[in-house]
C-alpha cells in the first residue's frame, strides 16, 4: 500500500544574518521554498532589518522562541562573564529578569502567574513581530510612497506561533509536565493565529514505543507540530535509526496536524512520503543540530552541494572532483550561466563561487529534488537513491572527500520499513 503524493510540502529557511538576503530574494530562487524562519534571539536583536525583509520577502515566516536555553548553563549563551547581547534583549522581552544573575532555571520556578505571563509574553513577541518599526525605518517608508515606490505592508503575522518549550528526557521529566501544561495554557490563548507544540527531545526517546505513544497522544490537541530531535543526524544513523524516525512521522500522521522538522536533510524530505510536512534548515548549513551544543556565531567555510551524493563538500574538495569530472557539474540556472567543459572552465568556476552563489545553488537543488520526490511512489524513492548510489560509486569511490555512505543506509532504511508497514497492514 503506496502513500499518496504529499500536495505542498514546506520548506522554510532558517535565516541567521542579514547577508543570506540577497540569497532568498534573487528572483531566481523566490519560487523555490515556501517560507523563513528566525531563532527568536536573532530576531530580537535584529528586529530591523528582519521586520523589513519579512515584509519585502511577502512569504510565510515563523519565529522559533528559543525558550529551551534558559535550561543550561548561562556560560553557554554568555561572552567573558555576559549574556550575550541578542539573548539580554530576548530574555527582557520574556520577563526574566533572572537570566541576568546566571542562574539556571528549573521547572519548579514557573508559579501559575508567572508561567501565564512567560507564555503570554513568548506568544506576543512572535505575534506582534513586525508591527513596530523604527522612527528612522517609518520615515523610509514614508518617503517611498511619496515616490510612488512600493511599501512593505506594515504588518505581517507569522503563519503559525510556537508555545514556549523544553527539552526533555522522557515523559517522566520534569520539563516534559511544564511543557504539557505550556501546551494547555497556550491554546487557550491562540486568537486566531495556529498555534504549535514543539516535540524537543533526545532520539533515544523515539525508539521507546510507550513514550512514542504518550508523547503524540499528549500533542496531539495542538493545531501542529514541530520536531526537534536533538541527536538526529540523518547523515550518521544506521537503517534501525532512521527506521525509527521515519515510524514515528508516520505515526504522527494519524492525528492529522501540521508535522514539520526543525533542520532536517534530503531524506527528511524523502519522509514527506510518510507523513512530515516539512523542513526548516539553514541554507546549506545546520541540517541537523544538537539542542545542548553551545550556539555559536560567525564565518563558515565555503561549501557546495553535491547533487548527487545529497551531502556538502568543502570547495577545495568540490573542485578537486569536478576538475577531473567536469561533465558531472550542476546544470542547474544557478550554475550554468556558462557553459562549462574544460578544466579551466572548472577552476573559473569555483574561483567565482562566493557564499551567495553557493547557497542559491544549495537553494535550487532542494526545490528540484522535493519536485522529484513529488512525483514518485514509494518505490520509486528507493530507484532513485540507487541511481544516486551508482553514480557516486562510479564518479566519486574512495577517490575524492565526498562522504556518500548515507545514501546506502536511506534506501535500505526506508526499503524495510516500507515492508513492514505492509505486513503490518494486510
Amino acid at each position: 500500500m503506496e502513500a499518496v503524493c504529499i500536495v505542498q510540502f514546506k520548506v522554510f529557511y532558517r535565516v541567521g544574518v542579514a547577508g543570506e538576503k540577497a540569497v532568498l530574494l534573487d528572483e531566481r530562487i523566490t519560487d523555490s521554498y515556501y517560507g523563513i524562519c528566525f531563532g527568536a534571539n536573532v530576531a530580537c536583536f535584529g528586529r530591523n532589518w528582519i521586520s523589513q525583509f519579512i515584509k519585502t520577502i511577502n512569504k510565510p515566516f515563523f519565529i522559533d522562541p528559543v525558550t529551551y536555553v534558559i535550561q543550561f548553563d548561562v556560560e553557554n549563551i554568555s561572552k567573558e562573564g555576559e549574556l550575550k547581547k541578542s539573548y539580554s534583549k530576548l530574555f527582557s522581552e520574556y520577563g526574566l529578569p533572572v537570566m541576568e544573575t546566571n542562574k539556571q532555571m528549573k521547572p519548579t520556578d514557573f508559579n501559575d502567574d508567572r508561567l501565564t505571563l512567560f507564555i503570554q509574553k513568548v506568544l506576543d513577541f512572535q505575534k506582534n513581530f513586525t508591527q513596530s518599526a523604527s522612527g528612522s525605518q517609518q520615515s523610509l517608508f514614508d518617503y517611498a510612497e511619496l515616490l510612488g515606490d512600493p511599501v512593505p505592508s506594515s504588518s505581517k503575522v507569522p503563519e503559525f506561533l510556537i508555545a514556549p518549550y523544553f527539552l526533555f528526557e522522557n515523559t517522566d521529566d520534569g520539563w516534559y509536565a511544564l511543557n504539557l501544561k505550556i501546551l494547555a495554557i497556550s491554546k487557550q490563548r491562540s486568537d486566531d493565529i495556529p498555534i504549535y507544540g514543539m516535540i524537543c527531545t533526545n532520539f533515544d526517546t523515539l525508539q521507546k514505543s510507550s513514550e512514542v505513544k504518550k508523547i503524540i497522544e499528549d500533542y496531539s490537541k495542538m493545531d501542529g507540530i514541530i520536531l526537534w530531535i536533538s541527536d538526529l543526524n540523518e547523515y550518521r544513523m544506521n537503517r534501525d535509526e532512521l527506521i525509527s524516525y521515519l515510524k514515528f512521522i508516520n505515526q504522527l500522521k494519524n492525528i492529522k496536524c501540521d508535522c514539520i522538522t526543525l533542520y532536517g536533510s534530503y531524506f527528511s524530505m524523502l519522509a514527506s512520503k510518510f507523513g512530515l510536512n516539512g523542513i526548516s534548515p539553514g541554507i546549506g548549513i545546520s541540517e541537523f543540530k544538537r539542542v545542548r551544543d553551545q550556539p555559536t556565531g560567525g564565518t563558515f567555510s565555503n561549501k557546495y552541494y553535491i547533487p548527487e551524493a545529497k551531502t556538502m563538500a568543502v570547495e577545495a574538495d568540490a573542485r578537486t572532483f569536478y576538475v577531473d569530472n567536469p561533465s558531472t557539474l550542476c546544470t542547474c540556472v544557478i550554475c550554468k550561466g556558462e557553459e562549462i567543459n574544460t578544466i579551466k572552465d572548472i577552476h573559473s568556476f569555483f574561483e567565482e563561487l562566493d557564499s551567495t552563489k553557493a547557497k542559491s545553488h544549495y537553494c535550487m537543488n532542494r526545490y528540484l529534488e522535493l519536485e522529484k520526490i513529488k512525483s514518485l511512489s514509494e518505490g520509486e524513492l528507493q530507484s532513485i537513491l540507487d541511481n544516486d548510489i551508482e553514480f557516486c560509486e562510479t564518479n566519486i569511490g574512495q577517490v575524492y572527500k565526498i562522504p556518500f555512505s548515507h545514501l546506502f543506509s536511506w534506501k535500505s532504511a526506508i526499503a524495510k520499513f516500507v515492508s513492514e508497514r505492509d505486513d503490518t497492514s494486510s
